[in-house]
């Protein structure tokens, strides 16, 4: 969970962005920390990122979700492409593809001719009721995605959300793609990209992110799941180019995760438009201003089989951590050692 003060730091952002000019004016990112291009390891400006998205279909803007400031750099590099005449349209995961409409109608709408006026047709109502129409009244993470749906508002840009839905995504991790019902299994569309390498680096980092003792059956269905959400993103980024202007980007707010190594969402894509021009940015956390080992580092291919994949985003974001979270006191691996243990009468495939 996110720390209580990161949560209020938030939330103050917020008021800040709704009660200031239309043009939303925020300070300057806190970060001192270099972006760096991947490619040659120099350092870029803010203006040599925005000169090079101008031409890409498509921008991926890899986040830490709880991380606020990745948030503020998102929302600079979104005022900074429409400030260069872009119009994006803002793709999100964290809301999914059938709550587009609401989001549509809170950005693009027209007024209902049985409408209300004064205070109950402001920005702030309207913003309550698509929170709640979203299901997001008790989701924390709503001060972070809010301002950006508003600055969509103003500019009457497009947003849609690219996700499956979360009852969808919970039945995948609990029963896997044969186990759903046919109407469930019409909801996830496929891109019909396969790549084995790739399973085995994703199968490994899901292992490690369950401390090595999750089943192997458990391992297989978070990947079915992870590769229907990306599979589902990339459709949804696809049917959103074809209405585009060829001018126009589509800009995906993601966890970076989803677009690492330029494979997830990103390779997907491409599988469905070859030769579309993207553009991966990744901000990445980093506790103290990195040595030039830990630039090398970042530049570094990973092999894994007989592809060498690329590093993890072609431009990295370096920023300070999220505030610290509020920890358990135990080690999480315990509690996942206890949960698969043959003692705890679990099913090891569960």
């Amino acid at each position: 969970m996110i720390a209580e003060f990161a949560i209020r730091a938030a939330l103050v952002f917020v008021l800040l962005l709704v009660e200031g000019c239309a043009m939303f004016p925020l300070a300057e990112p806190i970060s001192e920390l270099p972006i760096l291009s991947v490619d040659d390891g120099k350092s870029v400006t803010r203006q040599d990122l925005v000169d090079q998205m101008r031409s890409a279909r498509v921008i991926y803007l890899g986040e830490k979700h709880d991380n606020p400031e990745h948030h503020r750099l998102q929302m600079h590099i979104i005022q900074d492409l429409v400030k260069a005449g872009r119009r994006p349209a803002l793709g999100f995961e964290f809301f999914t593809r059938a709550q587009t409409s609401w989001l549509q109608d809170f950005s693009v709408g027209v007024p209902s001719p049985m409408g209300r006026s004064g205070a109950e047709n402001s920005l702030d109502r309207d913003g309550e009721v698509l929170r709640e129409r979203l299901g997001w009244k008790d989701r924390s993470e709503w001060a972070f995605y809010y301002p950006m749906l508003v600055w969509a508002r103003q500019q009457k840009l497009s947003i849609f959300g690219a996700d499956l839905p979360r009852g969808l995504r919970f039945r995948l991790t609990r029963v896997g793609l044969e186990g759903l019902s046919p109407v469930e299994r019409h909801l996830i569309p496929s891109t019909g990209f396969v790549h084995e390498d790739y399973r085995q680096l994703m199968l490994k980092q899901l292992s490690d992110a369950h401390c090595g003792v999750a089943p192997p059956a458990l391992l297989d269905r978070l990947y079915a799941t992870w590769v229907a959400r990306n599979d589902t993103m990339a459709t949804s980024i696809t049917l959103l180019l074809k209405e585009l202007p060829v001018t126009e980007p589509v800009v995906m707010i993601l966890g970076a995760g989803h677009v690492a190594h330029g494979m997830g969402v990103m390779d997907r894509v491409a599988h469905l438009n070859p030769g579309l021009r993207q553009f991966n940015l990744g901000f990445k956390e980093v506790s103290v201003s990195p040595s030039e080992a830990d630039l090398a580092r970042y530049r570094q291919p990973v092999v894994v089989g007989k592809t060498r994949f690329l590093p993890e985003h072609a431009y990295l974001w370096l920023t300070p951590p999220a505030p610290a979270a509020d920890t358990p006191d135990e080690d999480p691996c315990a509690a996942f050692r206890r949960m698969h243990s043959p003692r705890s009468g679990a099913d090891s495939s569960s």
